[in-house]
């Protein structure tokens, strides 16, 4: 399960080395709905998450950024075993060591992932077989436009006190 070559890792390690980069993350594509009712298209999903933890392994990567994806309309619990167990495929066919990581959602629409309590529910249900391989990346934008309110010291205090009793800081 090679995605890029030898030269390709060494050339991306040295510019990441260079360029005093920490840690590097991808991005997965927006198009990964792991809460939609379409088996075809969950299953296409799952192995691009695949393929996205692979390269990461390869090139040293701490690990995958991802959006959950959108329940369409069968609410947050409806979807839930199926975005934990679609998650655990990923990790079982991942190499050890890239971390999954889940992105908050703005909220728009049926997103899964824009209230702190959905993705620790999400970790949590992952953390049963996979300890703490997934972790959650804070898009303070998406908090702000789900709600939650960053602007004003108390607001921010109490944002990261329900992050942190819910997800973990």
């Amino acid at each position: 399960f090679k995605l890029v070559s030898e030269n390709e890792v060494r050339v991306f390690r040295e510019k990441v080395f260079h360029a005093g980069i920490d840690s590097v993350f991808f991005h997965a594509i927006y198009l990964i709905n792991l809460g939609t009712p379409d088996p075809t298209m969950l299953q296409k999903g799952i192995q691009s998450l695949v393929s996205y933890m692979h390269l990461a392994s390869e090139v040293g990567a701490q690990g995958v950024i991802l959006h959950p994806g959108s329940h369409k309309g069968a609410g947050y619990e409806a979807i839930l075993r199926q975005t934990i167990s679609s998650l655990k495929r990923v990790l079982d066919e991942s190499p050890k060591g890239p971390w999954l990581t889940l992105e908050n959602t703005a909220g728009m629409g049926q997103h899964i992932g824009a209230r702190f309590n959905e993705l620790g529910g999400i970790m949590a249900g992952v953390a049963e077989t996979h300890g703490d391989r997934v972790k959650v990346c804070l898009d303070t934008q998406h908090s702000f436009a789900a709600g939650y309110d960053i602007a004003t010291k108390s607001g921010l205090d109490a944002t990261l006190a329900e992050f942190d009793e819910t997800i973990g800081l």
